[in-house]
């Protein structure tokens, strides 16, 4: 006997039986026979009380005492506002050194400013005389007199 033809067999069992029960429960209505309720079962009754619970879980709360929370702090600080490039600046022996690069690369008129520097380095007069620029020659001319004159006097 083929598996299919097993199956089948099977299922003709079972519609048998079906429509065995069928009339069984017909007659029982014909002849006013009532079939009699299965008792509830463990299962059914130990689901009813996990719904009871969950219930009880869902009943509203109270919501936590307000606590205001302080505000993050920044990752990282804000740049600091630019400098204004004034001769002052440009003469100050505190400015930083990147600073007086820029004012020697980009402020021209600021130029003959940087010679009186004292923090100025001989890199940054060397570059000043090679790009020049308003009055640094006249600058550049009078540091070399005060250095010369200090150079044969005791220069304190």
């Amino acid at each position: 006997m083929s598996a299919a033809h097993s199956r089948h067999k099977a299922r003709r069992a079972t519609h048998a039986d079906r429509i065995g029960a069928d009339r069984a429960n017909g007659f029982r209505r014909l002849l006013g026979i009532q079939e009699k309720r299965r008792p509830r079962t463990h299962r059914a009754t130990h689901r009813d009380a996990r719904n009871l619970a969950h219930r009880a879980q869902r009943t509203r709360r109270e919501p936590p005492p307000y606590q205001p929370k302080p505000r993050p702090k920044p990752l990282v600080d804000p740049p600091s506002p630019p400098i204004p490039l004034t001769p002052l600046v440009a003469c100050s022996p505190d400015t930083p050194q990147d600073v007086l690069w820029h004012i020697a690369e980009y402020a021209p008129q600021l130029r003959k400013w940087l010679v009186a520097n004292p923090s100025a380095t001989p890199a940054m007069l060397d570059y000043l005389a090679q790009v020049g620029g308003p009055d640094v020659a006249r600058a550049l001319q009078i540091l070399l007199e005060s250095l010369e004159s200090c150079g044969s006097q005791a220069c304190s």
